[in-house]
């Protein structure tokens, strides 16, 4: 029998910072280089008893599970940054951010209990929510270019994933959009990473396809981050101001669904390939039914009928008087031009334009991955 993986792109260890009142998450950091030591401890409540005719037990149950992990985040780190960014991000983005918005939450008269930190371990099959009992630096003169790290935490609970506390039935969306979005971007953000780690085949077939995926996957997660933000100010509803951003996000998940589906079909893609690629193309499509159902467009329709005044004579003849616009402009004080949160250059709108046609009219699977890359770089949000 073939020994299960443990590569680190494949069963990745890493931190979650989660807001379970507003089903969103807060920040995610899988740790590039895996930790050089890993300690789980599983005490049991327990006393243990001897007596002239035996020994016997008070149980209690389970006791509080502590780990504790030692490592480093490397000297060159990933693609996009060095290791000293790395640790940076994993002591300010997540311990830093759990302690403060644990504060503000409570400062405001909620329940800081909902700002949760989860220690994911897929290589030993662990998934818990923690609190930090402490972060400390560590730093050696015969390592001296490495910043090193020794976190200890407590167990709180289990969750297996955290997509699956929320609430998430298909006649939910509408009214419970944010945890529908949030499901959609924990697969965006971990499973398409893992998949693609899985993915032997595409890069020799399709060209740098992990590279072009992480580019496309920072702008969709980034544009879908930016939906929730404004639904969540205004219920779900978006005005003619918010709706381009929308829409547009809309428009970006349907390509990417349509992209990986596309690229699973050339000859000469594996099997393991193709069952990846069907997999990333189903988590965006997750992502696109996630707003298409989960969010709302409010349309106006103003009364504009005094705005023209009178006409065919009818102010002579006792009807409408003139209209006291007759200088002005009125629909420059109505609709008020502001800038769209979103904006696209010709590129990427050339891009979702060719994604987002029939896939089966597609003919020329090469040029796929190009749209993929004009679509991350030309898709900005301000």
């Amino acid at each position: 029998m073939t020994p299960s993986s443990q590569k680190a792109g494949e069963r990745p260890i890493g931190f979650t910072l989660y807001d379970a009142e507003k089903a969103r998450i807060v920040s995610h950091m899988n740790l590039v280089i895996r930790p050089e030591d890993l300690t789980r401890d599983e005490p049991s409540r327990l006393s243990a008893h001897q007596t002239l005719g035996g020994a016997w037990a008070d149980d209690f149950g389970e006791g509080l599970t502590s780990i504790e992990i030692t490592g480093h985040t490397g000297w060159r780190g990933s693609k996009d940054r060095d290791g000293a960014a790395i640790f940076h991000a994993l002591h300010e983005d997540i311990f830093k951010q759990w302690h403060k918005r644990r504060r503000e939450r409570s400062d405001n008269g909620g329940d800081p209990d909902t700002i949760e930190m989860i220690f994911d371990d897929d290589l030993n099959g662990h998934s818990d929510v923690v609190v930090p009992r402490q972060f400390k630096l560590l730093r050696h003169k015969s390592r001296p270019l490495l910043k090193q790290y020794r976190i200890s935490m407590v167990k709180l609970r289990d969750t297996a994933d955290a997509a699956a506390e929320l609430a998430d039935p298909i006649t939910d969306a509408i009214v419970n959009p944010y945890g529908r979005y949030a499901a959609a971007s924990i697969g965006l953000k971990t499973n398409t990473a893992k998949q693609l780690a899985l993915a032997d085949g595409v890069n020799a077939a399709l060209g740098d396809i992990q590279g072009i995926s992480d580019a496309i996957l920072t702008t969709s997660t980034g544009m879908l981050q930016a939906v929730l933000d404004v639904g969540s100010q205004a219920a779900g509803v978006f005005d003619a101001v918010t709706s381009p951003l929308l829409y547009t996000t809309l428009q970006v998940q349907k390509a990417c669904r349509n992209a990986f589906w596309m690229l699973a079909t050339p000859y000469g893609v594996t099997q393991n390939a193709v069952y990846t690629l069907m997999q990333m193309s189903s988590t965006f499509n997750e992502a696109y039914c996630t707003l298409l159902n989960g969010f709302n467009i409010l349309r106006q329709f103003p009364d504009i009928e005094d705005i023209f005044g009178a006409s065919n004579c009818s102010s002579t003849g006792g009807g409408r008087p003139l209209s006291p616009f007759q200088a002005d402009n009125p629909f420059l004080t109505m609709f008020k031009s502001e800038k769209s949160p979103v904006s696209l250059d010709a590129g990427a709108v050339e891009s979702l334009a060719a994604l987002n046609q029939d896939v089966l009219s597609v003919q020329n699977y090469s040029v796929i991955p190009g749209h993929l890359a004009a679509i991350a770089s030309g898709v900005r949000l301000t």
